[in-house]
């Protein structure tokens, strides 16, 4: 078994999940091949906590993990006054949640080092866990699944021109609607 310290780079082995993992809920099929960071070390109950790459999630994993942060963002901006969240430097009115999962000592290798690190076999790319638009605005109302990874997978990251724009189209839209034109 390696032995891993706090910081050290890892990447959870690739192998078939047993009934054994099923019952502790140390290991899970989408936790092969993600790339991380040790967080914690749990010694006395065998687990190690590590910090995962986004950029190693599956698309879907990754998306909808922007999703939540996204909504967590939204709520915590809702809560604040006008005057508080003017007063707020943009940089501080990001919010960023890690993705983390608790494992086995055994699941873990550490990381090739000096080589190129390639997404994990079920990741297109870093660029399909992009943040999504404002409402939802990446994935268009009735389309696949297939089609709204590729849709995020080709979203830029919405600026707050963009966003002013959408909210004033909404609300002229609401606007419209509440006069009956």
């Amino acid at each position: 078994m390696a032995r891993f310290k706090r910081g050290d780079r890892v990447v959870i082995v690739d192998r078939p999940v047993t009934a054994a993992d099923r019952k502790s809920g140390l290991f899970y099929n989408h936790f092969r091949g993600l790339h991380g960071s040790v967080d914690q070390i749990y010694e006395e109950a065998g687990e190690v906590c590590v910090e995962v790459d986004l950029e190693s999630l599956p698309p879907e994993f990754g998306h909808r993990h922007l999703e939540i942060q996204e909504q967590a963002r939204q709520k915590w901006l809702d809560s604040l006054s006008e005057q508080e969240r003017r007063s707020i430097p943009a940089e501080h009115r990001e919010l960023r949640h890690k993705y983390t999962v608790i494992v086995a000592p055994e699941d873990l290798a550490p990381e090739p080092r000096g080589k190129e690190r390639k997404p994990a076999a079920h990741s297109n790319t870093a660029e399909a866990t992009a943040r999504p638009q404002a409402g939802g605005a990446d994935r268009p109302s009735g389309a696949a699944p297939a089609e709204a990874s590729a849709a995020a997978a080709t979203a830029r990251r919405a600026t707050e021109a963009d966003l002013a724009a959408q909210e004033e189209a909404h609300l002229q839209e609401l606007r419209r609607r509440t006069q009956g034109v």
